[in-house]
């Protein structure tokens, strides 16, 4: 794969690299040994960043050899490794990348990386699955500021609070209310457009007889709301659009499996491993700065940064 993408490209400079397999293995490897240059990567780009989002996906290994990779939760037929993200939703990169074993639960990965990265003053925006009182006292600890989502089964979705705010988000109105409850805050979002979607939903599933009508009407009125902690005393929108610039990590992470292809590994050792997942998070880096500037420029609903490195790679 790597021979043929280096085929056509044009070599300007005529590096003429040695891109063997065992080659390329061993210069993933030395990659991999050299932390202190990768802390030196990950710090400068989370020290000029205020906001990130966090979040999790696994990438899988038959290696014998790799220790980091084990059966874990997603996944119980297949030894997995954990790779974690840090992803700054103000300018839209990804900032730190980490390989951790498959076994560990998500918010074990968490309280690693909120360690590693040194993130305190700074608002970490999370999925609803790392939602438990202990990630919040954890958090709050550590002096970082959240946005996190309840999880579905939470009693935040059938507690009264007055919804006197109302704004637009890509097209839907949004109306949203917010409370205090001791030291953080409970900001409560109602989305008509979701509300019907969930409802049209649960309908189908009580007429296939798939819930009974007691269910069905404990989960309508549900429908549509979207319960949000945080420990930061902001208006309720811009908890709401900082919410939903989480997906920005998701993105990343599509980037690496359905581009990339980093997902795919053929190696031996866990420090090649590390070189290759550090590699790809260089890639991802370079990925989102060019569709930054496709973007200031105007250009991203008619161009992809592939098809600028496709338009490019012969010049």
């Amino acid at each position: 794969m790597v021979l043929t993408v280096w085929n056509w490209v044009y070599d300007a400079e005529d590096i003429e690299p040695d891109l063997e397999p065992e080659n390329m293995e061993e210069v993933l490897k030395y990659i991999g040994t050299d932390r202190v240059g990768q802390d030196i990567v990950f710090s400068s780009l989370i020290r000029d960043a205020k906001r990130f989002a966090y979040d999790l996906t696994v990438v899988y290994s038959r290696s014998s050899i790799v220790s980091f990779s084990e059966f874990g939760f997603m996944d119980e037929d297949l030894p997995q490794i954990n790779v974690v993200l840090l992803y700054s939703i103000d300018v839209s990169i990804p900032t730190m990348i980490l390989v951790i074993p498959g076994s560990l639960r998500d918010i074990t990965s968490l309280y690693a990386t909120v360690e590693e990265a040194g993130i305190e003053g700074k608002v970490l925006v999370l999925d609803r699955g790392f939602f438990s009182s202990d990630v919040l006292d954890f958090l709050s600890n550590k002096k970082v500021s959240f946005v996190l989502p309840a999880r579905r089964n939470s009693q935040l979705y059938d507690e009264a609070t007055e919804m006197n705010e109302v704004f637009g988000y890509r097209g839907r109105m949004i109306s949203a209310g917010k409370r205090a409850i001791g030291n953080v805050y409970a900001y409560i979002y109602l989305d008509g457009f979701l509300k019907a979607e969930e409802e049209y939903a649960l309908y189908e599933r009580l007429q296939k007889k798939l819930m009974d009508a007691n269910e069905f009407n404990r989960k309508r009125e549900r429908a549509g709301k979207i319960p949000i902690i945080s420990n930061m005393d902001k208006s309720p929108e811009e908890i709401y659009l900082m919410y939903k610039k989480r997906d920005g990590v998701e993105k990343q992470f599509d980037i690496m499996k359905d581009i990339l292809h980093s997902d795919i590994l053929y190696l031996r050792d866990n420090e090649s491993v590390f070189g290759h997942m550090f590699v790809s998070f260089l890639s991802m880096y370079c990925h989102s700065s060019i569709e930054n500037m496709l973007r200031a420029a105007g250009l991203l609903e008619k161009h992809s940064s592939m098809d600028v490195l496709e338009y490019y790679s012969r010049v």
